[in-house]
């Protein structure tokens, strides 16, 4: 091994952070895993940085669960500090490197036993373009162009205020997002009324009726024939309550086909839905993770991984109070626990506390069946991959449930209309275009409620349980500031345009504002709207009103620190002050009010950590005072 390659240097440090039981295996061990390793640089350099974290903790490695836990940490330690490294490059450095420590447990160099998995990374990548920002959200963020609409010209549509153009993003999302809770909420319903259904079956019919086989089956006879007491041709609904009734009296409410008369499973609904007599089914489980979401802002994966306590309930976990509600869950990241006060969406009786109240009675049954280590999870079903076994909801069902629940509250209103009020066939089909899921959904709420705050970051950031920074930063108005450049680009291309054919023959064509028919209509009203809002758009093609305001142009130069954003942000308040007041500011408070308001714009787009945390420091000191 060349030094180069940092082999010594690896053995060194591994001297320091070992006890001697261990270390005399060190030279070894590094040979077995370097030495079989066409190229080792990564493999040594990130088992150098690893081992320069761990002497830096002054910790000596006795047990391998300090080994899992140091490794655990210096992953968050690499993805804060390595930024400027892509997801892909941090991701595969923390496989080498575990690959590493694994060969070198198997050559007892490090204590033997579990390490913790290599964390998964959002790429950036995936926010950088406003066609990439709609994947995050419900139904897209949809931009106006050419192919999406063939009756209103592009130039016209763009034409719109900023604030009118975001609202009609924001409409879009609110309608994808309304689109889920109605449909959620009436499902559960519906499931929680095959709870009450399943009581009255089994009072119906007795125990005793199930006795003999030969009931269960078609009798052979053309003459005295005897009908199965599941025919739900011959019988109706009293089939259902008769195949309800007998599963739970027979098997313990569990389905399986292991039964005369078993093709009649499918009669009533299908699996799913006789499922959701005795307790949670897939469709079910998405309906109240639905609702969940929308009014907690909870993470999908800590609700997913929720617990009932040792009374079988979920007050350690969400408590009803006079103003609303509370949420409690584990911060994965932070191991901690966080608790939300929140108050209700609106005044329905289906609410966060009737999904989990929902969750609790639907899976009461099955606990007495759950398998031993899944007994303590919220999310217990009998599930279908394996038959007669009730286990912990996988991520699976989860995944590919908005799909199926869409698909099938789109059959339940063509079949009825009231079934769901709110709800267009169009509706669903719409969202099914976009796929959607839980992690689009939350995050589609915490721009709403940014929104309907009137641009309040707090409001997102106590939705999403992040702080007012991460929330600006990752989910809420940086989604939205892509599309809203390429909106105004859009939309001053076509003013350049029209400034540039101004009363020329042609600008209609230019522009796109002929009509099939010919008609001017659409060029009209495109003018008219250019002079309400542009007064000069006309002067912006003669070169020497260019020339000149090209000459007259200010740039500024700042030293920012809090002295200066201080000054800039008292300015800011001191016009909105005075234009509260029915008064001119001067021109000087106002021209520091708008340094200062591009200012916050430019950080929250583009601007580092320390600049947010100043910025974010002065906000909240002139407010306090």
């Amino acid at each position: 091994m060349q030094k180069h390659q940092g082999y010594d240097r690896c053995e060194e440090k591994l001297e320091q952070v070992l006890l001697r039981n261990y270390a005399v295996n060190i030279q070894t061990g590094l040979e077995t895993r370097f030495e079989a390793l066409e190229s080792p640089r990564r493999a040594v350099r990130t088992l150098s940085s690893f081992l320069d974290f761990i002497i830096a903790q002054d910790i000596v490695i006795e047990h391998c669960e300090e080994l899992s836990l140091l490794f655990h940490s210096y992953q968050h330690v690499m993805m804060s500090e390595s930024q400027h490294l892509s997801p892909t490059t941090i991701e595969s450095d923390l496989n080498a490197l575990r690959y590493t420590l694994e060969a070198l447990q198997s050559s007892k160099v490090f204590p033997n036993g579990h390490l913790a998995p290599v964390m998964k990374q959002y790429n950036d990548d995936l926010y950088k373009n406003a066609e990439n920002d709609g994947r995050k959200v419900l139904g897209g963020l949809q931009l106006p162009n050419p192919s999406t609409d063939n009756e209103i010209p592009l130039a016209v549509r763009l034409n719109v205020p900023a604030d009118e153009f975001l609202e009609s993003l924001v409409s879009n999302i609110r309608r994808h997002r309304n689109t889920l809770l109605h449909i959620a909420r009436s499902y559960l319903e519906e499931a929680n009324a095959r709870l009450d259904y399943r009581e009255f079956a089994i009072n119906f019919t007795p125990k005793a009726m199930f006795d003999n086989p030969k009931n269960l089956t078609l009798g052979v006879s053309q003459k005295n024939a005897q009908y199965s007491l599941f025919n739900d041709k011959r019988l109706g609904e009293v089939a259902k309550m008769n195949m309800i009734s007998y599963l739970h009296h027979k098997h313990s409410g569990i389905l399986n086909d292991d039964f005369n008369g078993r093709f009649y499973l499918y009669s009533f609904g299908g699996t799913v839905e006789l499922r959701e007599h005795f307790g949670l089914s897939s469709l079910s489980a998405v309906a109240a993770q639905i609702i969940i979401v929308i009014e907690s802002g909870i993470n999908v994966t800590n609700l997913r991984s929720m617990k009932v306590d040792a009374n079988g309930g979920l007050k350690d976990s969400f408590r009803k109070t006079d103003d609303g509600f509370n949420i409690i869950h584990e911060k994965l990241r932070a191991g901690s626990k966080r608790n939300k006060q929140m108050v209700l969406v609106d005044d329905s009786y289906i609410n966060i506390e009737y999904a989990f109240d929902y969750l609790l009675r639907s899976t009461e049954h099955y606990r007495k069946f759950v398998i031993p280590e899944d007994k303590d999870y919220l999310f217990i079903h009998d599930t279908m991959q394996v038959e007669g076994t009730v286990c912990r909801m996988s991520d699976f069902p989860f995944k590919h449930g908005f799909k199926s629940l869409l698909k099938v509250a789109r059959d339940k209103i063509l079949n009825d209309p009231q079934w769901c009020e709110q709800v267009t066939e169009k509706d669903i089909d719409d969202l099914l275009l976009h796929e959607p899921n839980a992690q689009q959904l939350r995050v589609s709420e915490g721009i709403l409620r940014w929104y309907d705050s009137g641009g309040d970051s707090l409001a997102a950031a106590s939705y999403l349980g992040n702080s007012e920074s991460v929330a600006l930063k990752n989910y809420i108005p940086k989604e939205l500031q892509g599309v809203l450049f390429s909106h105004q680009i859009s939309k001053f291309q076509h003013l350049l345009l029209a400034a540039a054919t101004d009363k020329q023959t042609y600008q209609a064509e230019v522009l796109g504002l002929q009509s099939q028919s010919g008609a001017n209509d659409y060029y009209e009203d495109y003018i008219t709207q250019l002079d309400a809002m542009n007064p000069h758009w006309r002067k912006l093609a003669e070169s020497k009103e260019i020339k000149l305001k090209k000459n007259n142009e200010k740039a500024f130069a700042l030293i920012m620190n809090e002295a200066t954003l201080l000054n800039l942000y008292t300015a800011f308040n001191n016009e909105n002050k005075a234009l509260k007041d029915g008064n001119s500011p001067d021109e000087e408070t106002s021209l520091r009010s708008t340094v200062f308001k591009n200012l916050v714009s430019y950080i929250n787009g583009y601007g580092k950590g320390e600049q947010r945390r100043m910025l974010q420091k002065i906000i909240l000191s002139g407010r306090d005072s």
